[in-house]
């Protein structure tokens, strides 16, 4: 539940900041390699000359669409455990690669088929926003940061907006062919010409992918990584961000591959407060085994456990003479015989890890010849992953279920307003085929900076929501509460969509020309505001309702389903488009769109607000059995 007691000072005390304007910037490229295409991939498939009849280019924009959303919805969830094995860190810079690889592919093509070929590699090699969810819960860690940190993924969304369609709609990155020749009224030379003319999309696919290679670069340097049992592996990468960081005169931390503890008992050990790990601090005397694994804790005879504020000191020699032994009696096979004085963190990392995860449990036991070995259940033939978490009732419980179905619903919606109402814009304007109220056929005939400038302007609208309006509402209002709310707006917003074209000044020459367009940007500017507050909401709800251990694998099922959301979406509404058009009746493929955000808000109305996150594990177990 959101604190309505705090101030958006209050919550922002403590506030990671540093990593969180890494990933803005790794999220923000991602937006504007989506939205750079929609200003000219109308004229983009048009000029390809795949279709004879531009009523069906709709329909082929979908296939663009599609391609992309159907392999990154098979590959996903992959991804995500990948990002379980090798880290969050190299999954996201591999995305990046493979994204702006795709970019440039796609501006050079030559036909159709080169860009689904593209777009369908850019689906299947990037993953990332499941990736960067799962970073964000565990980079805010703190309940009171989740509303400002997961606010920043729709945040980025839509100042991306604001940049993507500006540089896919620029005249002098884009050119579309006409039957006049047209050129930009600045001088340039003679290869920008040619090149334009070869490739009319590709200048604004190389800046896209420029930036996407920047971002990467900045995250090898300075993202850390936050997988809880990778973190602590070196990273060179990060290594060279912080000499850089520290010749510009900022404080760098002492990474953890870095410290160094010193001990003048081989037996003693140094417990990692923030980790529940326990590390030997004289390695002379361990043997290569111990060494070469990522110990989680231990027990050994006389052994002396102290927090990691410690890790600097010599132990206290009347703690090593007399320790105060609190532990207990176990065999000789590798489980516990003594326990020294522990932390009370510590104490309940132990009781959760060996109460909860059986098959984790490592401990150390020391020979007759003095050499520690290192024991665990994996040794009786189990399999143990980083990942242990399934597509099962434990994982995926109702709670989940119902906020992912939400995300879905939430997502597909989006979709088809996001990616077709360009579509509109473009779309010939055909004055004979118009009768109010209900027969409506083709679009706005918007040219292509026409149509980057509204969708800039109406993703910066969307920034300024995020900044200044969706904070009041995560302060006062229950998450849910705010998510019904902005699921009440859709509906009104693709009923209403369609009759604007009567307000076009060709169909009535009463009407003055910027009465149309008007009426098109309050109108985004009204779904705009309805989806910058209702994406946080629903994320939030998302990450509230799965369990801390099950997280990565949740979002990437979310994503895999919103890839899949956005497989169908353009497939069937490009088709219902262009079948609706043939027929007079371009309402009924948005009317239809409206009656599913009603079915949206209704689904709203039967949730929760869930609080999953908080429960521990002894609760998660009663649940079980309770189950059972």
């Amino acid at each position: 539940m959101t604190d309505t007691k705090l101030t958006l000072r209050e919550s922002l005390q403590g506030f990671p900041a540093w990593q969180m304007i890494v990933v803005c910037l790794i999220r923000f490229s991602e937006p504007i390699a989506f939205t750079s295409m929609f200003p000219y991939v109308y004229f983009m498939v048009r000029d390809f000359g795949v279709v004879k009849d531009e009523s069906n280019i709709s329909a082929y924009t979908g296939y663009l669409s599609a391609s992309f959303a159907f392999f990154q919805f098979l590959l996903c969830v992959q991804w995500s455990r990948l990002s379980d094995r090798i880290g969050r860190k190299p999954v996201l810079l591999c995305g990046l690669v493979g994204t702006s690889v795709s970019m440039l592919i796609f501006g050079f093509s030559s036909n159709f088929y080169v860009a689904l070929l593209a777009r369908s590699a850019m689906g299947a090699l990037n993953g990332n926003i499941a990736v960067l969810r799962t970073m964000i819960g565990e980079i805010a860690t703190e309940r009171r940061h989740q509303g400002v940190a997961f606010s920043t993924l729709p945040l980025l969304w839509n100042f991306g907006s604001v940049i993507g369609p500006l540089v896919g709609g620029s005249k002098y990155l884009t050119r579309p062919k006409t039957s006049v020749d047209i050129r930009p009224p600045v001088p340039v030379n003679d290869f920008y010409n040619r090149f334009l003319d070869k490739y009319p999309y590709a200048l604004s696919n190389v800046v896209v992918a420029a930036f996407l290679i920047f971002s990467m670069l900045m995250g090898a340097l300075f993202l850390e990584e936050t997988h809880y049992k990778l973190k602590k592996r070196r990273d060179l990468g990060l290594e060279i961000g912080d000499w850089i960081r520290g010749k510009l005169g900022y404080d760098i931390p002492i990474r953890p591959w870095n410290k160094v503890r010193r001990s003048r008992n081989k037996n003693y050990l140094v417990v990692d407060r923030d980790e529940d790990t326990i590390e030997p601090s004289n390695e002379e005397e361990i043997s290569p085994l111990i060494k070469s694994q990522q110990i989680d804790y231990a027990a050994v005879d006389d052994a002396i456990y102290v927090d990691e504020d410690d890790e600097e000191d010599d132990v206290n020699s009347s703690e090593l003479e007399s320790p105060q032994a609190i532990g207990c009696e176990t065999s000789s096979t590798g489980s516990v015989e003594s326990v020294g004085p522990i932390s009370r963190r510590m104490s309940s990392a132990i009781t959760r890890r060996y109460s909860s995860a059986p098959s984790l449990r490592p401990t150390l036991s020391r020979a007759t010849s003095g050499v520690y070995s290192f024991i665990t259940d994996t040794e009786a033939g189990d399999d143990v992953g980083v990942n242990v978490s399934g597509f099962n009732s434990k994982t995926f419980t109702k709670p989940v279920i119902e906020t992912i179905t939400a995300n879905f619903l939430l997502s597909f919606q989006q979709l088809v307003f996001s990616e077709f109402l360009p579509v509109l814009l473009a779309g010939e304007f055909m004055r004979d085929k118009l009768k109010f109220p209900f027969q409506i056929t083709g679009g706005f005939g918007y040219e292509s900076d026409t149509i980057g400038t509204l969708l800039s302007t109406t993703g910066f609208l969307g920034v300024l929501v995020v900044i200044f309006i969706f904070p009041l509402l995560d302060r006062n209002l229950k998450t849910i509460v705010g998510y019904r709310l902005s699921t009440t707006i859709f509906p009104f917003v693709y009923f209403i969509l369609p009759f604007l074209i009567f307000t076009h000044h060709g169909y009535n020459p009463n009407i003055p020309s910027w009465v149309s367009k008007l009426s098109l940007y309050v109108l985004s500017a009204v779904a705009t505001l309805a989806s910058a507050t209702a994406f946080p909401q629903v994320v939030i709800l998302i990450h509230r309702a799965s369990l801390p251990q099950h997280r990565a694998l949740i979002n990437g099922t979310t994503l895999s389903l919103t890839s899949l959301a956005r497989c169908i979406a353009p497939l069937t509404w490009g088709w219902l488009i262009s079948f609706c058009d043939s027929y007079s009746l371009g309402e009924v493929s948005w009317w239809l769109l409206s009656l599913m955000a009603i079915a949206g808000f209704i689904q709203a109305l039967n949730m929760k607000e869930y609080n999953e996150d908080l429960k521990t594990i002894e609760e998660q177990e009663q649940e079980e059995e309770t189950t059972v």
